[in-house]
């Protein structure tokens, strides 16, 4: 009996283990099933390919968050443009594309796409790739092409009639002459840009986007100029427009000028507190561009105030981000700066190493001042190593530099005062001939005046002897009816006479009339009373 139980348990044991084991290979069965058709189902959604124009969408979409990705998009796309031989689209793929390799720091490729999208885009396509050149070229600090490129760009918009691309053109001009140290012409365009702006402002409550970036520009090129409270005066309306508004990345730059102006005035402390503010809002965003720009000044300001662990800090942030932006000017000069800064520590040969990767990053056009400031750090560290002969290189380098500087500051200068008094001799003569233009018309005005008070005057004449004469023509109607009422008042008065001595002629037979019938009626009644008394006595004397 033992060993039947045993059989029998293991038996049943043999069973449940079968049907386990059976359910389970069900189950991934199913399972694989199930994967299989979803693999399936993935695979048919791969094999609808989208568009050429969702693509290039793509492109764009992550032009500035991944330039890398947006490259790739814009590669397939151009590809597929290519194919179809759609000049229009492979012009708008190709600007994207020079954006993209822009920002990657590729600007030679850049240039080859963008100069190849000038030939195949018209109207608005064709601005934009012409604003894009001159940025490339901004960028490179060749200024001068710059403008050529910004001037071009604003033609097309004039043409198209875009007001709001138009002032974007004129501020970009602003920006080249900035860069050309041409501040007057900058501010000038600058101040087309924002009028522009302004007007386009009016009933949005200030929204439209740029008008306060132009207030900053110029606020930026007076504290160039040395007129601090001018720009503070911009900084200031600028920073209320942003705050009004929101522009929290806006505020980063504006707060950053303020900061400029309280360095430039002595005010250290103050500076630092602006700057620490933008670099504040910079972190929170974040804005890898607003971190470079203020720990920049963050660093500069330290290092006036003899701090120079701080200002190294602030510096090596600031260049981390110039050189993830691609922005070789701008890395170059916090190479320049931590080239000071090793230099105040004593660090020469590390000084030297960071003048030398500066010098590397910047080209010669627009960067005169950087240069003569690499020229006297130098000059300064060879003096301190005893190199004199170098020291004096090198001084003499920065003193002809800046010889060359100043001359070329003179010369825009005196072109300038000569453009100034051309264009002031040009207003004279258009305010002579405006003059001219309205004294004429003064004249004429007052001959046309005076004829008009003649004509009045003629007018006023004849009314009143109209009025006159009309009046002696109803006195003498007047006096004729008078005249006619007296005479017939005298005829009534002649009648009512008659009618009075008929009246009475009539009263005066009446009465007597009534005279002479009482006295007969008085006499006869006597004369019958005596009758009578007589008859009676004759009866009486008969009887």
């Amino acid at each position: 009996m033992g060993n039947i139980s045993l059989i029998h348990i293991h038996s049943t044991t043999g069973l449940a283990a079968v049907w386990t084991l059976g359910r389970t290979v069900v189950l991934l069965c199913l399972l694989l099933y199930a994967a299989h058709s979803g693999k399936a189902q993935t695979s048919a959604h791969d094999m609808q390919e989208p568009t050429l124009e969702e693509i290039y969408q793509q492109a764009r979409k992550h032009k500035n968050k991944d330039p890398q990705k947006s490259k790739d998009y814009a590669l397939r796309a151009l590809r597929g443009g290519r194919k179809t031989g759609d000049s229009a689209y492979i012009g708008k793929v190709l600007n994207v594309l020079g954006a993209v390799e822009m920002s990657l720091g590729h600007q030679e490729k850049a240039l080859v796409y963008l100069e190849e999208a000038l030939g195949k885009g018209k109207g608005k396509d064709r601005a934009v790739t012409l604003t894009t050149i001159g940025t490339l070229y901004y960028n490179r600090c060749q200024f001068r092409k710059a403008k050529v490129y910004y001037e071009k760009a604003l033609h097309v918009f004039r043409t198209l009639g875009n007001p709001n691309a138009i002032a974007s053109c004129w501020s970009n001009i602003g920006l080249a002459y900035k860069g050309m140290y041409a501040y007057e012409k900058a501010v000038e365009n600058y101040l087309k840009a924002l009028s522009i702006k302004e007007s386009l402002s009016m009933g949005q409550q200030g929204k439209v986007g740029g008008t306060d970036k132009i207030m900053n520009n110029i606020g930026e090129v007076y504290l160039l100029m040395g007129d601090d409270s001018t720009a503070l005066e911009y900084f200031n309306k600028s920073l209320v427009l942003q705050e009004r508004i929101g522009l929290e990345k806006n505020l980063v730059y504006t707060y950053t000028f303020i900061g400029s102006v309280y360095e430039h005035r002595g005010e250290l402390h103050r500076a630092l507190d602006r700057y620490k503010k933008a670099l504040d809002i910079s972190r929170a965003l974040p804005f890898a561009e607003g971190q470079a720009f203020a720990a920049t000044n963050l660093g500069i300001t330290y290092g006036k105030l003899g701090d120079w662990q701080q200002a190294e800090q602030y510096q090596e942030e600031a260049l981390h981000w110039n050189t993830q932006l691609s922005d070789p000017q701008s890395s170059a000069r916090n190479w320049l700066s931590l080239a000071e800064i090793a230099y105040a520590k004593g660090r020469y040969r590390k000084a030297l190493e960071n003048i030398a990767t500066a010098a590397s990053l910047v080209g010669s056009e627009g960067t005169h001042h950087l240069h003569v400031d690499m020229y006297r750090l130098q000059a300064d560290i060879a003096e301190h190593l005893g190199q004199y002969r170098q020291a004096y290189a090198y001084s003499k380098m920065e003193k002809a530099l800046s010889d060359s500087l100043a001359k070329a500051n003179n010369t825009q200068r005196i072109f300038q005062l000569r453009n100034n008094y051309a264009s002031e001799k040009i207003a004279l003569l258009e305010k002579d001939r405006e003059l001219k233009v309205m004294q004429i018309s003064k004249a004429k005005l007052f001959n046309n005046a005076a004829i008009a008070v003649a004509f009045l005057l003629v007018l006023v004449i004849f009314m009143l002897l109209r009025s006159h004469r009309r009046k002696m023509r109803n006195n003498l109607i007047i006096k004729a009816k008078n005249e006619e009422i007296n005479r017939q008042k005298i005829k009534d008065l002649v009648w009512e006479q008659q009618i009075k001595s008929i009246q009475a002629n009539i009263e005066g037979q009446e009465s007597e009339k009534k005279r002479i019938a009482k006295e007969l009626h008085d006499g006869l009644g006597a004369t019958l009373s005596t009758i009578k008394l007589n008859l009676q006595r004759r009866e009486g004397a008969i009887a």
